[in-house]
């Protein structure tokens, strides 16, 4: 994508790129994000639906919406050897091309085609997870916390859309369950539209430049730290998108309000997403900001244990904004931490990919005490735990410092020189 002039500026020159204008670039940016999530969080408020229509078990339904989360952790480490062969721009492309033939594979009948449509997207979206914060941290140097905000914000307004609009849409249009999860194709297919002319405007990048294997970064102290944190507030996050429309329901609240409750929390989520980077870079430390979010996260749980009913809004606006809040901070940190955008490349793949596989723990775990269970109460308690001990994970990942991991020579498979 295009460059910003700055100090930093040099580093979009040694990845080979020669971006478009700036304005262009961050559309883009966001208009990739909004898609990140949307086709994965469709699903939920339309998991009884699915599961009366293909006869799947409580814990089948939990791997479908499992199965996307554990692959945005496993694709992210193929990521840095696509980069190298294609560049950013035309990663990003070919990865929105490829989650639109996927949604769209979703309309095929019979419950295996569901299955590898929601696979399939799955992978295409841990492509897009792992590229965009070296984008940022590339052509932004200087507003990596606004861009991070507004990424974050994308990220929390396309899933609130999505998890809101699906229930309603069915019943204005009538269409079946696949036909509105095949509904999410037509945003992805516009952001691949606009997305075109930043291949046209970029040079191919050099082989030699971009980021590759990533290994050094599992045995960096910081890395890990950040890993630690993206996992367990993602581990929150999905475990509570997958299971709380069903929740509600079983407390007789109708389908088209559960997928509004958790669409209004998404929604709750955009200003705390968008304001906790911009407050954080005038703070000496994010630790004050990492504990509120997950004192909100924990009182939401809470409050949902009380009265589900009753508290239920009150219960989601705690939610929303812990929840945009921890986002925002755990891209913030991947962002941060590295020198430069190869090295932020290599932690996002290290973050993302192995948060992302602890996180795919969430929705399979919690639906599984469910079924075990039979009630909310213990997943729930699970659930508020979780969210208390992204305090921890997140004050340690805050604390203001470099991964030290060396750059990584794409073309000969050995450690680049350069400083640390």
């Amino acid at each position: 994508m295009s460059r910003v002039t700055s100090p930093s500026s040099t580093s979009a020159a040694r990845d080979g790129t020669s971006g478009p204008r700036p304005l262009l670039a961050a559309v883009v940016l966001v208009l990739v994000a909004a898609n990140l999530r949307a086709a994965i969080v469709a699903i939920s408020p339309l998991l009884p639906e699915i599961r009366s229509a293909t006869g799947l078990s409580s814990t089948l339904a939990g791997l479908l919406t499992t199965l996307p989360v554990a692959c945005f952790g496993v694709f992210a480490f193929v990521t840095p050897r696509l980069t190298a062969r294609l560049g950013r721009e035309r990663l990003l492309v070919g990865v929105l091309a490829l989650l639109t033939a996927a949604i769209c594979l979703r309309l095929a009948p019979g419950n295996i085609s569901l299955f590898v449509g929601t696979t399939v997207a799955g992978a295409a979206i841990a492509v897009g997870n792992v590229v965009l914060p070296g984008i940022i941290k590339r052509d932004f140097p200087e507003h990596v916390a606004l861009m991070t905000g507004l990424y974050a914000t994308a990220l929390t307004a396309g899933a609130g859309l999505s998890a809101g609009l699906t229930v309603p849409l069915g019943h204005a249009t009538g269409l079946g369950w696949r036909g509105l999860l095949a509904l999410c194709a037509i945003p992805v297919a516009l952001a691949l539209v606009v997305a075109l002319p930043l291949v046209r405007a970029t040079d191919r990048p050099a082989r030699d430049a971009t980021p590759a294997p990533a290994r050094a970064m599992w045995r960096d102290r910081v890395a890990l730290l950040v890993t630690s944190y993206m996992g367990v507030q993602s581990l929150v996050f999905y475990g509570s998108v997958a299971w709380l429309p069903s929740l509600f329901q079983s407390y007789r609240v109708s389908a088209s309000a559960a997928g509004w409750l958790v669409s209004y929390s998404g929604f709750v989520s955009i200003p705390s997403a968008l304001a906790t980077p911009l407050v954080g870079r005038r703070m000496r430390s994010e630790g004050p900001l990492v504990a509120a979010a997950a004192v909100l996260g924990a009182l939401g749980v809470l409050a949902l244990l009380v009265d589900p009913n009753g508290l239920a809004i009150p219960a989601m606006t705690a939610l929303g904004l812990g929840s945009g809040s921890s986002l925002s901070l755990a891209l913030g940190f991947i962002a941060k931490r590295g020198h430069d955008a190869h090295r932020v490349s290599q932690l996002s793949t290290i973050a993302q990919g192995g948060g992302y596989v602890l996180a795919a723990l969430g929705p399979l775990a919690l639906g599984a005490i469910h079924q075990a269970t039979g009630a909310w109460t213990l997943p729930l308690v699970v659930l508020g735990v979780l969210v208390l001990l992204e305090i921890p994970a997140g004050i340690a990942a805050s604390r203001d410092r470099f991964v030290s991991a060396p750059q990584w020579n794409g073309a000969t498979g050995a450690p680049a020189t350069g400083p640390a």
